[in-house]
């Protein structure tokens, strides 16, 4: 859901709709994103290893 916010709020914020606008938004929404979704990648590993270890 986030995903879906963060990348309406940068097509709306674009002065035009040029190729290389699309471009850059898209350039500005994966540095964006990518951090979180990693985190949240990475603590859903190591949930999905406790509780395979009963833990």
């Amino acid at each position: 859901m986030h995903d879906a916010v963060a990348l309406a709020n940068l097509i709306y914020a674009m002065p035009s709709k040029t190729q290389e606008d699309i471009t850059k938004i898209f350039e500005e929404y994966h540095k964006e994103r990518i951090p979180a979704v990693m985190e949240s990648y990475n603590n859903s590993q190591i949930v999905s290893k406790l509780m395979d270890r009963g833990i």
